[in-house]
């Protein structure tokens, strides 16, 4: 849609706003979400790999288990620091925000009509309001062709042309003009430009708090990483820097390790590992939602950004959205006016079509 081509061209670069993130805040923040799940993979390995009911192993088993949490937490923000920033600098490949905007406005299309609801508040009450004032004048003109021409087919025509200039007049006073006119009065002053680009700072305003809420959230963000179309190279990312951990918690102990394993095993140990943290990825990534979401600051971004656009591209924020329906809420106005004119014609008046008495 223009309003996600808008964000994604013109209002921030999602890689340069990602930059924000700290990584040494972030393996802070998602220490938590470690203690919590590296006991599991700790398990699921041990049991499998290290803790043998053959050996004497298995009378240390829970120091053995222990010692190995504690190296792994020791080694966690090395491993988040390394993947964060490996995670930024290759942000293009792993991440389509385009795509995650898309993809949630197909899914939930209402999401769309609320946020464009609020934001275009004002201009939907101006065009329901419009009906009245615009209707009254107009109706002042057909109340003075009445009075020369009572031909009952006016008032069924006429009430097609009112319904259907009140609706276009409108909408073209919402975006139109796009850029601003000043005509001096001598004592004041008279700015003319379309009702919504009026409100540029306000709208900013609100379509940054509407998107930000709905659709630009850490959740959604993190969670289009983790299941939409670049799955594959989050997780190969993922994959690297789980092998690099398990590599460095092996450390100088490796020929031991390689001996007491051997080399089949060890490899298949790595994918074990690799696969537990991939299903604890996501667990682990919660913990970060709250810092992801303060640190980009996409609410005051959208809204700065927006707010000092040409007018001719925030015209393009609401627009796109009355033109798909404008034909129709314009005829819809026309219809409206010939039932009116009917009404008129065979109620009110009660004349045929050449104004003779029914």
């Amino acid at each position: 849609s223009m309003s996600v081509k808008l964000m994604t061209e013109k209002l921030f670069n999602i890689k340069e706003i990602f930059s924000r993130i700290k990584v040494d805040k972030a393996a802070e923040k998602m220490k938590a979400g470690f203690e919590k799940s590296v006991g599991g993979i700790i398990d699921t390995v041990s049991d499998k790999y290290v803790i043998s009911q053959k050996t004497e192993w298995k009378r240390t088993e829970a120091a053995i288990k222990q010692q190995m949490i504690d190296w792994t937490l020791a080694e966690a923000p090395t491993f988040t620091e390394g993947f964060m920033s490996d995670l930024i600098e290759n942000l293009d490949d792993v991440f389509d925000l385009e795509d995650m905007c898309v993809q949630e406005m197909v899914a939930n299309r209402q999401l769309l009509n609320d946020v464009f609801e609020k934001v275009g508040a004002k201009e939907l009450i101006f065009i329901r309001n419009s009906g009245f004032y615009f209707g009254f004048l107009f109706g002042l003109v057909q109340l003075a062709l009445w009075f020369f021409f009572p031909y009952g087919l006016i008032l069924p025509v006429f009430g097609f042309v009112v319904g259907y200039l009140t609706n276009f007049i409108a909408l073209k006073m919402i975006f139109n003009p796009i850029n601003a006119y000043h005509i001096n009065l001598g004592f004041t002053t008279i700015k003319i430009q379309g009702l919504f680009l009026k409100r540029q700072k306000e709208a900013s305003l609100m379509f940054a708090r509407q998107i930000v809420g709905t659709v630009l959230h850490s959740k959604n963000m993190w969670g289009h990483m983790l299941n939409g179309p670049n799955k594959s190279e989050f997780l190969a990312l993922l994959d690297k820097h789980v092998d690099q951990m398990t590599d460095a918690l092996v450390g100088q102990f490796r020929p031991l390790v390689m001996a007491y394993l051997g080399e089949d095993n060890f490899d298949e140990m790595k994918l074990l590992v690799r696969e537990s943290a991939r299903d604890q990825i996501e667990a682990i990534i919660d913990h970060l939602h709250e810092y992801t979401d303060d640190a980009l600051d996409l609410e005051n971004e959208i809204d700065t950004k927006m707010a000092a656009l040409p007018s001719k591209d925030f015209e393009r924020v609401l627009h796109p959205v009355f033109e798909e329906d404008e034909f129709k809420l314009i005829i819809v106005g026309a219809f409206l006016g010939v039932i009116v004119g009917l009404f008129q014609q065979f109620v009110v008046f009660r004349v045929d079509w050449l104004g003779g008495d029914l």
